[in-house]
């Protein structure tokens, strides 16, 4: 039964990492115009979607952002009910991981959810402020 779950899970994030990368569907937002809100100071949350090492390591994340990994997101999304008004910007190393929760949470739908684009490499590559510390809440 436990592999059975395991293989649908496989199956589930091979479907959305396919829906997502051929729709092209889900919101775009660049990292400039990220910084620019948390600069001043809009309402906004900030979902990293990656590994717990990945958000402390070598790229950071962006300050005030909250882990949750995209392998997890049906046991976390509901936390984020209450906001789907607010503007969720999700983020990853790439925009990828963020692209499939971003399509995911405009399913469940949320309105004002965006993929950041080019994830925290883009981020850094800009030069914007990181932390590299654990800050998940």
């Amino acid at each position: 039964m436990r592999f059975l779950k395991s293989l649908y899970m496989v199956f589930f994030f091979l479907t959305l990492i396919h829906t997502s990368g051929c729709s092209q569907s889900s919101q775009e937002i660049s990292p400039e115009e990220v910084n620019r809100l948390r600069q001043n100071a809009e309402d906004i949350i900030i979902i990293d979607v990656r590994t717990p090492e990945e958000f402390t390591g070598e790229l950071g994340h962006i300050p005030g952002a909250v882990l949750r990994p995209l392998q997890q997101i049906e046991t976390w999304e509901s936390e984020f009910s209450k906001d789907k008004g607010k503007k969720i910007i999700m983020v990853c190393r790439s925009g990828n991981r963020s692209g499939v929760s971003t399509q995911y949470f405009m399913d469940k739908g949320y309105e004002n959810v965006y993929n950041m684009s080019g994830g925290m490499r883009a981020w850094n590559k800009l030069t914007l402020p990181i932390e590299q510390k654990n800050t998940e809440k």
